[in-house]
């Protein structure tokens, strides 16, 4: 995902909180050129980007703080919920589905945050 890339990349050290007033987010301008047909975003916009949604709530820490990481609790809910629905077109999901066998904290870099 890409705003997950924008955001840990924004702030220029490891473990430091993010900081979008001080137009830290450098990523998108660079990323943005090799999708082809993709919106040109200058560093300030991706900057204001990240701020808005932050603001709006769409992206956030995780309950644990970090930001990437999963709810089990949530990711079971979306489970339940979507389970009857492939189930309905033929396409059953796998008995006792688990977020485990979905998601993983494995990889999150514990001191990204927003």
């Amino acid at each position: 995902m890409i705003w997950s890339a924008l955001a840990e990349q924004a702030s220029p050290l490891a473990g430091r909180p993010l900081d979008v007033k001080k137009k830290q987010c450098k990523a998108a301008p660079r990323v943005a050129p090799a999708i082809r047909g993709g919106t040109q975003i200058t560093a300030p916009g991706a900057a204001d980007a990240i701020k808005r949604m932050v603001d709006l709530g769409i992206v956030g820490n995780g309950t644990d703080g970090v930001y990437g990481s999963f709810d089990n609790a949530r990711v079971q809910a979306l489970i339940a919920d979507v389970m009857p629905v492939f189930a309905n077109r033929g396409k059953p999901a796998k008995a006792g589905l688990q977020p485990s066998d979905l998601v993983t904290h494995e990889f999150l870099d514990k001191g990204v945050k927003l």
